[in-house]
């Protein structure tokens, strides 16, 4: 996974006290990387950013065909 920034990571913990603001930074389009027992355990990203990113790839895919 690489380096790891401090500013898009959350521990379980704090995503547990409080799901919604964790789901609302989501929403908003940030990508997080939740922490379990001090390593990086998930990244999560909105379904809609996912969408965009393989559309864009499709799209450079027929570009080059």
């Amino acid at each position: 996974m690489g380096s790891v920034n401090k500013q898009n990571t959350i521990s379980i913990q704090e995503v547990r006290k409080d799901p919604l603001a964790f789901l609302r930074q989501i929403n908003e389009g940030k990508t997080m990387v939740v922490i379990y027992h001090s390593k990086p355990f998930a990244t999560v990203t909105s379904a809609e950013a996912v969408v965009s990113r393989e559309v864009r790839g499709t799209r450079r895919m027929l570009e080059y065909a």
